[in-house]
């Protein structure tokens, strides 16, 4: 499916069980990715690559999306206006504005859970793209050494991390 709005490609991540989190014997775990656990996701719909240059100025543009805080890169002086860079990822958009470029392209952002479930969908262990680590910081969950938002009591967060409410902090990006 290719959305209408900002001519994004869809893919749909089918309804079913999914092992979630890692096993405590996997050497590359960290405790706060255990127990590892079975999860009953819905289907869903996820974009298959990270949202471009020219996709989020289409935002921009409308009126529904602030520009990055920077329009440059680490290499390159003009990367966000430059036509060059229009189908590279945006950069330099925080979790907010990333949610209000979903909001205004008719989808959301994924939870935890299916964010995972689409990284490590059709690899028999892993991710899609290897063996890498990747740091979560779920507010399902604080991240280790972290505290909840203010005003939020860790141990009224939910233990089933599906229905988390709250945004996620995720890497396997160029640069998190």
């Amino acid at each position: 499916e290719v959305s209408d709005k900002d001519g994004m490609r869809l893919r749909l991540v089918p309804a079913g069980l999914f092992l979630m989190g890692s096993d405590r014997n996997d050497a590359n775990a960290l405790a706060f990715e255990w127990p590892q656990r079975l999860i009953t996701l819905d289907a869903f719909w996820i974009d298959e690559t990270e949202v471009t240059n020219g996709q989020y100025a289409l935002c921009v543009t409308a009126g529904r999306c602030n520009p990055p805080i920077s329009l440059r890169s680490a290499t390159r002086a003009n990367y966000h206006l430059d036509p060059e860079y229009a189908n590279y990822p945006v950069i330099y958009v925080n979790w907010s504005e990333a949610r209000d470029y979903c909001d205004w392209a008719g989808r959301r952002l994924p939870t935890e859970v299916e964010w995972e479930l689409a990284a490590k969908k059709g690899a028999s262990r892993g991710f899609v793209w290897g063996e890498v680590l990747e740091w979560t910081g779920g507010r399902a969950r604080p991240w280790p050494g972290c505290a909840p938002a203010p005003g939020v009591d860790a141990d009224d967060l939910p233990d089933d991390p599906a229905h988390a409410v709250r945004g996620v902090l995720r890497g396997a990006a160029w640069t998190s």
